[in-house]
């Protein structure tokens, strides 16, 4: 006979003895979820360091620098928001539910408040944490703004952490773990979104600005950018006039780097207008930066 887990918890609270073999089989069947979700976080892991790599080796190590820090407060706020949850545990398992409630509404406020505190510290010393890590100068930069940004999401790790840990205090190991992989699955899109170099170069500007002369573009024009990387000098190649909402008026997914520059259309008008005027232009000369500059 398999029992659910509200007969078991029935059967323990009237102080029946209950077969182990029916104990260890609602004991796997709350786990299996949690077990798979963190299978899937641990891949994801390395599915981040290595999109992170794919930035150049400082990017990895800046990240390194600081990982040991992250895992300390984030193991920290995890025990906190853990205890909350055990408590509501075993009041649902004594049958006590308004103790239950109880301690989740102080869960509710305490731990966005222990969330807040925590991301104020974290990015507090997150200039000076690479340093008394003993970074290499050339890091710090790039450890003290990863670690910053981490913190600073740390608020909303507490409130998932406290209420997917609250769901499995109830017996519901799937709606967490199905959240996770979620989560998991955003992750990898933002990162290749974000992380996944490209080569087009989009600026804009209002069409009563310098960029007004941009009508008179002609192909075969050049375009000079300054930059603290150095100049560089594009060939106009065309232009046109699209939609503002016309996602063929640039291609994000280009290998070989390129520029566009685009403003409101008709150049004499005032307030919203529905075109733009696009310049198409192709990279000729300028500095070449690798992943690390």
């Amino acid at each position: 006979m398999t029992l659910s887990l509200d007969i078991l918890a029935a059967r323990m609270r009237q102080g029946e003895q209950v077969p182990l073999r029916h104990t260890a089989q609602v004991a796997l069947t709350l786990s299996i979820p949690s077990i798979l979700q963190q299978i899937v976080v641990t891949a994801m892991e390395y599915i981040d360091a290595a999109m992170v790599g794919h930035i150049g080796a400082a990017a990895t190590a800046a990240i390194g620098i600081v990982s040991s820090s992250t895992w300390l407060l984030h193991g920290m706020l995890a025990g906190l928001y853990m205890s909350f949850s055990i408590q509501v545990a075993q009041y649902l398992g004594a049958d006590r539910q308004e103790d239950a409630r109880g301690v989740l509404r102080q869960s509710m406020l305490f731990n966005p408040f222990v969330g807040l505190a925590a991301a104020a510290f974290g990015i507090g010393i997150s200039r000076y944490l690479p340093g008394w890590l003993g970074a290499d100068p050339a890091l710090q930069a790039d450890a003290s703004a990863y670690f910053a940004i981490w913190a600073a999401s740390l608020p909303f790790a507490m409130a998932m952490g406290t209420y997917s840990s609250m769901l499995r205090s109830t017996g519901d190991a799937l709606t967490p773990g199905l959240i996770s992989v979620l989560t998991c699955i955003l992750d990898a899109i933002f990162n290749y979104v974000l992380i996944n170099p490209t080569r087009t170069i989009l600026l804009a500007g209002h069409n009563n600005t310098f960029f007004n002369d941009l009508q008179h573009a002609e192909a075969g024009a050049t375009v000079t950018i300054t930059t603290h990387y150095g100049v560089y000098t594009y060939e106009v190649t065309g232009t046109e006039i699209l939609d503002y909402q016309d996602e063929t008026a640039y291609d994000f997914t280009r290998t070989d780097e390129n520029l566009i520059l685009y403003t409101c259309y008709p150049f004499d008008a005032l307030g919203f207008t529905p075109n733009r005027f696009f310049v198409y232009a192709k990279y000729v000369s300028g500095p070449v930066l690798d992943a690390n500059s």
